[in-house]
């Protein structure tokens, strides 16, 4: 349930994040900002709402507080996943379809690698919870809740670092 809410709320925030971009764009460019494209404060938000969504799933103890946080993961993703990818196009002046082909295949390996990390770092947890006799409330092991954490951090590591490096340099 959770990956299909979180889903469905990143393509509903989407048009929302869209609308929030061309208003923040249109301020920098009222304010003497050049042409490149900075979407710094909206994208680093993004980040930081997705970090305290997965960090409050991570302590979620029912269906519906992991609902909400799932809601609130998605708002967040909504924020920095499209403008990272769509703002690709305003970087070139040639080859724009190339090039935001590549982010989108950029996006699917690394989400490919993020399950597959995220996934054994489920069982090395569950495992070092289990072998340390901690268990959860329903007697299982929940490695669960840490990976969700460093996921967390994680996410809102590589936000802030793609963030920093993206300003387009003055040609």
């Amino acid at each position: 349930m959770v990956p299909a809410t979180f889903t469905a709320a990143m393509l509903f925030f989407s048009l929302a994040s869209g609308r929030i971009m061309d208003w923040f764009y249109s301020k920098r460019a009222l304010t003497g900002g050049d042409d490149a494209v900075w979407m710094g404060p909206p994208i680093a938000g993004g980040g930081l709402i997705t970090f305290l969504g997965l960090m409050s799933l991570s302590y979620a103890e029912s269906v519906v507080v992991g609902f909400c946080c799932s809601l609130l993961v998605g708002g967040g993703a909504a924020l920095f996943a499209i403008p990272s990818i769509t703002v690709v196009q305003s970087w070139y002046s040639t080859n724009r379809a190339t090039a935001t082909g590549l982010a989108m295949a950029g996006s699917g390996l690394g989400n490919f690698v993020y399950a597959f990390v995220l996934s054994k770092l489920i069982v090395e947890f569950d495992e070092e919870g289990c072998r340390n006799g901690k268990t959860g409330e329903g007697g299982g092991c929940e490695g669960w809740r840490k990976t969700l954490r460093a996921e967390a951090f994680a996410s809102f590591g590589l936000v802030i670092i793609g963030e920093v490096g993206s300003e387009r340099s003055e040609q």
